[in-house]
This record gives C-alpha cells, structure tokens and sequence, in this order.
C-alpha cells in the first residue's frame, strides 16, 4: 500500500512539474489597465504586433485570444525602431517618434503629448511594462501597465 501511495505521489509530482514547464506560456494573463482621468480602464486582452521597424502594443476589450486588432474603445502604445532590450520610451507631441493613443468612441481620440512607457520584460512570447502619459486634450493617463501576447 506504501509503494501505491509513493507512486501515485511521484506520478501526480511528476504530471505537475510537466504541465508547468511548457514553453507557451501557461498562467500568463494578457491584459492592459491605466487609470484615464479618474476612470479604471481595464482591457482583458493585449497584442504586441510588428509593424515594419515599430512594434504596436494594443490594449484590446476584444476577449478571444486569437484577435489581432482592437475593438472601441482601445489604447495603444506604437514603440518606433524598436530594439529588443528592456528600455525606456519616451511620447512627445510630434507624433513622429513613439506614439500613444486612446480611442474611448469611434469619433473621438487622444493622442500622447508627453509620457513613457517602460519596457520590463522581454522574451519570444510576450513583452511586459509600465506606461504614463499626458494627452495633447490634457487628459492624463497613470498607472499603466500591460503584458501582451507577442504576434510575429
């Protein structure tokens, strides 16, 4: 009865340790949240996607796990010559360098004047970080924070 108990407890050990090793990023939850204004913005699912030397972040209300673009309202972080390395982005007004925006209707935007985005984890299958920003309308977006599902 002893050598049952040993075994089903190294089988189930054994299960465990597998199951929670896979490569695919079991656990991780994709999501984007920022407080805008003195709203909670909570999106349940975010995608970072290439797109040519820019890498866009998006915070999505989509939930399926395979969308690909956002649905209103959305907020999303466009990271210009992107560079695989744990580093500091910085918004300005030109909308030339990197660029932040927040889509709350289909007839209204908001556009980054100034901010950061803080890039704090980095592998093949998601990018993590932190962001505040100030909108050109003056809103002001805090306590952000994301880790998106890496697309290629």
């Amino acid at each position: 009865m002893k050598i049952n108990i040993a075994l089903l407890a190294i089988a189930l050990f054994s299960f465990a340790f597998i199951s929670g090793c896979h490569k695919g990023g079991y656990g991780v939850s994709y999501s984007m949240k920022a407080t805008i204004g003195s709203n909670t913005y909570e999106a349940p699912n975010c995608i970072a996607r290439p797109s040519g030397s820019s890498m866009i972040i998006y915070g999505m209300n989509n939930t399926s796990s395979t969308a690909t673009s956002p649905s209103i309202p959305y907020l999303s972080i466009t990271i210009v010559n992107w560079h695989e390395a744990l580093d500091t982005f910085y918004f300005d007004s030109t909308l030339t360098k990197n660029v932040a925006a927040y889509w709350p209707s289909s007839s209204q935007t908001s556009y980054s004047k100034t901010g950061e985005v803080y890039i704090n984890t980095l592998n093949s299958d998601n990018i993590s970080g932190v962001f505040q920003i100030v909108c050109s309308d003056g809103s002001k977006i805090t306590d952000g924070s994301f880790t998106a599902k890496r697309l290629q």
